[in-house]
Parts: C-alpha cells; structure tokens; sequence
C-alpha cells in the first residue's frame, strides 16, 4: 500500500499540467518502481543472507496469474504483476494472505520426526542437511518460520531501511547534480489572510521559521516548504517567520497565525500566499483567450524588460516591477517592451550548426482590462481585515467597521470601491463607516489618504475583497442591494432583497465556446447563498473572460426559486487591476551542483524533513487537524510525480525521497499485514518465548487486512473523484 499527502490546490494543476506529457509520465513510472524495488530488493537480500529460500520477487501484484512479464533464475522467480500497487518478495513459508498462511506452514514444515531435509525438499542452493537445533525444529532450514526470531525482525525492517538508505541516495543525487526550485519569494497574498494581514507584499521572501537551527535560506529554501509547515501549525496556532524585504533588503521577523482554508472540502490550514511570477510569458498558453494581452500578439516565450511610460523606456526586472507598473497605470495603455525569438531562425540555426539569433525588441500595446458586469448591486459586507501598516489602520478602522461612503458619494457599489479610492490616491479622503459601540450603531468620518495600487487583486471562491489604496478587506454579501440602471432587460428581473444562490458561466457564440474549451472552464455553477461569498470571484471570472458571455444566476425570492440568464456589459469607466491576460512562467532557480560530501549530508536532512513531514501529517490526521481528503492513492502519486518528472530529474529525485519516506514510515506502522505489523508479533514472540496463537496471529492478520484495503479503495476513490472532477470541469 502507498498512499501521498498532496494539497488538493495542487492537484488539479498537476493533471493540467502532466496530461499528455508522455516523456514526463514514463520517468515518473520508473522512479516509482525504482522506490518499491529498493523496498523489496531490502527483503530479499537480507533474506537470502539468513538463508530462506524466496520463491517469488515481483513489482506489482500477479493475482490470478495476471502478470505482464516473468522469467525463472534459479529457485526464484521475477516478474512484473498486472496490478500496480506495490510489490512483494514470497518466502518458503510467509504467507500475508492468512486464508493460505496455515497451508504454507505446512509445506514449509517437515515430515514428523525428521531434522533434516530430504531430496524432496533440497532444491538449489539448500542449506547443508545438518540438525536443526532452532526452536522451529520441524521447519524446513530453508523457511523464513525456521529464523530466529532477530534473523526474521531483520529480514522484515530491511525493506523500510532501504527505503530511507535510498531516500538519501535519491536526495544526494539531486543535490550534486542541482535542482531547479520555486523559491520562497511571494507572488501575491490573498485579502483578509494572515500574510495579506501581516503585511507581506510580492517580492518578500520568507527566509526561515524562527526555531530552525539551520542558517537563513537552508530550511526554508523551497516554496513547498511553506505548505506542510503551516499545515501542521493549524488554524489555532502561530508561526514565527523571518522575512527579506523586497526593496530595502531587511529582515525582519513577523508572526503569522494561520487560519482555516476557506475551501471547505480540504481541512487543514493557510496564510494565503501564492508563489513569485517570472517575466517570461508560459510556453503552453502565453496569454488568457480574448484578453487585451492576447489582442496585442503577445507570444509565448516573450521576456517582457521595459515598459514605456510618457514616452520614456523604464526598465522592468522582475514581476514585482511588473505587476507595480500594470497597477499603477491600470486605467491606461501600456507599451510594453518584450524580447523575442525567432522561431524559424532558431531552427535554421539549429540545423545549420550555427550560432542562435539575436533576441529581437518588439514593441506591443497593453489595453487596460475594463470592468465586465451584469448591472447587479450587492449589498456591502463588513471589514474582516485591516492589513498592517496601511493607511486604513493609521486612520483608525477597525474590523466590523460597515463602510457607507467614499468622499461624500454614498450609493456604492462594494465591488468598484477600489477603483473608486486608486482615482483619489494621494489625496485625504473622508471615508463614512457604521460601527457597532455599546449596543449601538454609530456613523464616523474617518479621514484617509490612498495609495496608487501596487500590485494584481487576487479573488478566489468564497473569499472576501479588498481596497489595497487603504488596506483593508472586507465581505461581499450575496444579497442584492439594487439594479443598475445601465443593467441588461434580463437583470432587471431582480429586485432588491433576492439572495443569489449560484452563477453559471454561459458562452453564447462558438467563438466563445472555443475559448471555454482552451480555459477548461466548469460548466458547473458557482455556488452563493448566505455561506459562499464567492460574488467577487463570479465577477472577477466576468472581467477576465469575453464580454458577452452570459451569466446564468439562480436566485430566491421569498420561497419562490428562479434562474435568470443575464449577458454581460462593459463599463468603461470602472478598471480592474489585473494582469491584463499576461500568463506568465514561475519564477525558479538554480540550486548549484554541491560537492559530494556536502550532497550527502543535505541528502540526509531532506529524508529527515521528510520523515518529519509524514509522521506529522499522520499525527494531524488521528486528531483532525488535517482531513483524509488529503490522502492519495496511487493515482495521485503517479500524477505527482510526473508533475514532478516534467520540472526535471533532480525535482523528481526529490519527490522520490518523499515517497520514500512515504513508504517507510507507512510500512513500520503498527498495523497487521505491514512490515510494523510482523514486527510487533515478532517482539511479542521473543519476549514470550513462543509465537502467538494461530487463532490471534489469523485474527489480527484479517483485521489489518480489511483495515487496509478499506484504506485502499478509500483513497483510490478520492483518486477517481479527483480525475472525474479534473475530466468533466475542462
């Protein structure tokens, strides 16, 4: 049994990703046999060195006979099962299987008063017929039930010592080769979460956790470090970091308390943060279909390095420049400096032998991205959030502040609020907010100055919205508030009072419906209601897809439920800040190649992180700290892997070191059938002084059995929920 802890965010993306990548898929095959080999190959060796007689040695299970290949050498046969969920090594006399296990013991055991093995037992390579003096007498010499109780302890902890002995050699050879990583640079951070909170902006990087005994940049050199760490801190605990500061490069240490993900399938907890972009556009799909990046030709493998503001080149050196000159000038054209090959000359240059072209500077034009809705005002939520040190804090806002105007205009729209402040950035604005104080309800004038935007909004389902020009966050009802005027006829069905229940995306012409199949957007509806408040992410979808598109919404009125297709309009005069369609690379680096002393011994601390972070997530599951729907199966393996094959050998040597990992602590449990099991009974037998009972060892041996392959279909079925969702939400 293997089973992977994977964050289901990163699951979807892996089958995105991975499928089709035929190359990717047959590396990632071959690491994980390579894992259950090395397991297996740890059973058999110590076996054959205590002199036990293995019958069989196969990757894969050949029940029924199904196998797709095998071959006899000497007294053992090896092949390759038809069913591709581990693997196993059969001695003369071990049997999992406790319906056979009585059967074997029997063959294994010799005829009544006699010691030694007569020519019916003798097959190539027999111990010398010599008396058996062992406490297993009537045993075969040959049989794995005629060990001594350590020899048999050995032969069973080999497999999972192997696995952690190669665990090493996996992370060693990745480390001496070098390893191409995301690093721990933020991207973005999600509004009202605690990074957003604690002011984290794009660029920081979170160098360490506070009670790390390694230097800066050693534990916390990978992205996917971030994950597990906070995972397992949970929603009622705190994390102390120490980050760099983008611009002026200090550290500083900050606390985060990570809170519980607002999906509320996966249970385990977040700090909302995505990782950092590259300025070179994706090589599988540069621009978002019909967006003002798409309509300016911009191509894949296009580095964007200059921006060219009031007729003056800027220089852009990373994303963070990028996404600061985009918000910034987020209601204006922007032309955009990108270096570009030449497709065609790289290939005469490549069959002539020749030097690769020069890069070519092209020039393109970055519409604005206007705001795309369907005429529907929702009612404004409250303030989750105030971000750290930003103007809204220092102005005195507080959270479950409702706010009611902006700069004297009061019939607001929460979802053009932010647009509303970036026009009165740098100017002192009285901000009109009802609090709650001693059963009362109170109106304030507050007084705030906003910043210019400085980098992309980021929306997700059920999630809240925010005005980064003043820094705080705040809910968007699912209640509508009123029509616009300006609104579709189809809106105006709506009246103020009806609660949305969900939104569904609609194309109207092929033309679209094309771009909803390259998007592999869902044809399933976003839920609402009074529990999703995923209004902001439908109206988010809305802007960055084609105008036109309709929007199916599902509404109650009173008792009465109705659905309502309403097309979309553009409003030209409302802006969002946004990337404009620009898919961009992650940003990576290179791990140099490290000598081989010092690969070792990283080698060893990434199996020991490893280890650390399987036994932890095991401990979070038996509390539910951490949901089962985290769990996966093979299916989930072989994706993460290829996932991980497709970055490079030296990421897939590092995933293989997990999986090892995975598969030695999950082997040592103690649960009847794994190798912790037999373990167990073992320690019982040598402590007692005799095994245990036929009649426990079969009832321990058929509960373990059940345990596991209930597990198994558990997670082979999360598995398929998994591909199915992935198929049919394209």
């Amino acid at each position: 049994m293997h089973l992977c802890l994977i964050p289901s965010s990163l699951l979807a993306t892996s089958f995105l990703d991975v499928a089709g990548t035929l190359f990717s898929a047959l590396k990632a095959f071959i690491g994980l046999g390579l894992v259950i080999f090395v397991h297996e190959l740890g059973h058999f060796l110590v076996a054959k060195a205590c002199g036990v007689k293995c019958e069989k040695f196969y990757l894969g299970f050949d029940v029924g006979g199904w196998k797709i290949l095998h071959f006899q050498w000497g007294e053992t046969e090896y092949g390759i099962g038809a069913i591709p969920l581990g693997g196993y090594v059969k001695m003369l006399g071990q049997d999992d299987n406790p319906s056979r296990a009585a059967d074997e013991r029997e063959r294994s055991t010799l005829p009544a008063g006699q010691t030694e093995p007569t020519a019916h037992h003798r097959q190539q390579g027999d111990l010398p017929a010599e008396p058996v003096d062992e406490p297993h007498a009537p045993y075969d010499p040959r049989s794995y039930m005629a060990k001594s109780v350590p020899q048999r302890m050995a032969i069973i902890s080999a497999g999972v010592i192997m696995n952690l002995i190669f665990a090493v050699i996996f992370a060693m050879i990745a480390y001496h080769n070098g390893v191409r990583y995301v690093p721990t640079v933020i991207g973005g951070t999600s509004p009202g979460d605690p990074a957003w909170v604690a002011g984290l902006n794009p660029g920081d990087k979170a160098i360490r956790f506070d009670d790390d005994a390694d230097g800066p940049d050693e534990r916390l050199r990978f992205f996917q470090d971030l994950l597990p760490r906070v995972m397992f801190t949970g929603g009622s605990g705190k994390l102390d970091v120490t980050i760099r500061r983008y611009k002026s490069h200090e550290v500083e240490r900050i606390v985060l308390r990570p809170t519980d993900a607002h999906n509320n399938e996966t249970k385990h907890a977040v700090i909302g943060v995505i990782p950092g972009g590259d300025t070179t556009l994706a090589k599988e799909m540069p621009t978002i279909p019909g967006s003002p990046a798409d309509k300016a030709k911009f191509a894949a493998g296009d580095k964007i390095v200059a921006a060219v503001i009031d007729g003056q080149e800027q220089p852009i050196d990373d994303y963070v420049q990028l996404q600061e000159t985009l918000a910034r000038y987020y209601d204006r054209p922007i032309d955009l400096i990108v270096e570009r090959r030449d497709s065609e000359a790289d290939a005469k240059a490549q069959a002539t032998k020749s030097d690769a072209p020069e890069l070519r500077r092209v020039k393109l034009t970055l519409d604005p991205e206007p705001m795309h809705e369907v005429g529907i005002v929702v009612d404004m939520g409250p303030l989750i959030a105030i971000r750290s040190g930003s103007p809204a804090a220092a102005a005195g806002f507080k959270i479950g502040d409702r706010i009611v105007s902006v700069d004297g205009h009061r019939d607001l729209n929460p979802l053009r609020i932010p647009d509303r402040l970036a026009k009165l950035a740098g100017h002192e604005t009285a901000v009109e907010v009802l609090r709650k104080s001693e059963g009362k309800e109170i109106t304030l004038s507050l007084k705030v100055t906003p910043q210019a935007p400085r980098y992309f909004d980021v929306f997700g389902p059920n999630h809240a919205i925010e005005a980064q020009e003043i820094g705080v966050a705040y809910e968007v009802l699912n209640s509508v508030k009123s029509i616009s005027s300006s609104a579709p006829a189809e809106a105006k069905q709506l009246a103020a009072g009806d609660m949305l229940l969900s939104a569904k995306l609609v194309p109207v012409d092929d033309e679209q419906k094309k771009i909803f199949k390259e998007l592999k957007i869902s044809e399933k509806p976003i839920p609402l209601g009074a529990e999703h408040l995923s209004w902001p992410y439908v109206q988010s979808a809305l802007s960055t897809y084609p105008a036109g598109i309709k929007v199916a919404l599902e509404f109650v009125r009173g008792k009465k439920t109705e659905t309502v297709e309403i097309p979309t309009v553009v409003v030209k005069d409302c802006f969002a800040v946004s990337s404009r369609g620009l898919v961009l690379q992650p940003l990576t680096e290179m791990r140099p190649p490290a000598p081989w002393s010092e690969a070792f011994w990283l080698g060893v601390r990434e199996t020991r992180d490893s280890i650390w972070q399987v036994t932890t997530i095991l401990r979070k599951l038996v509390s539910g700290d951490v949901a089962v729907t985290n769990l996966g199966g093979i299916g989930t393996i072989a994706v993460a892997a290829t996932a991980s094959a497709s970055e490079g050998v030296g990421t897939l040597l590092l995933f293989l070191t997990l999986l090892s990992a995975n598969l030695a602590v999950l082997n040592i449990l103690p649960i009847p059938v794994l190798d912790g099991g037999h373990l167990v009974l073992l320690l019982y037998e040598g402590i007692r002084g005799k095994p245990a009972s036929e009649k426990v060892v079969t009832t321990v041996t058929y509960a373990g059995l059940i345990f596991i392959l209930t597990l198994m279909v558990f997670v082979m079925g999360l598995d398929i929920t998994r591909l199915f969702s992935w198929l049919f939400n394209r």
